[in-house]
């Protein structure tokens, strides 16, 4: 799935229903997130991606990021997310990781 823009206060919530839609609640899913052109997170944008995580680990499925810019990166890190949610530069890299290519 590709996001742009950012993700905020304003369309949280949109893109929490939109990912759920995504997932659809089958078995054994990996969602890579490309990331590449999304310009900021809020905390109501990383919460949403949490919460996502939550749900496909409840159906052996995962959720990955790919393409953090460097501000997005920092906060990813600063919030230790990545016992949680790896990310991975590319998308390439990502699918190359969940031994999809």
């Amino acid at each position: 799935v590709t996001l742009k823009g950012r993700i905020d206060v304003f369309n949280y919530l949109q893109l929490s229903t939109a990912l759920t839609d995504a997932a659809g609640g089958r078995q054994a899913l990996s969602l890579i997130l490309d990331l590449s052109e999304v310009t900021f997170i809020a905390s109501s944008g990383w919460s949403v991606l949490l919460g996502v995580r939550s749900r496909l680990k409840r159906n052996d499925s995962r959720l990955v990021l790919a393409g953090l810019n460097a501000q997005n990166e920092r906060v990813y890190t600063a919030m230790k997310l990545a016992a949680l949610v790896p990310a991975y530069p590319s998308v390439a890299e990502a699918e190359a990781a969940l031994g999809l290519v």
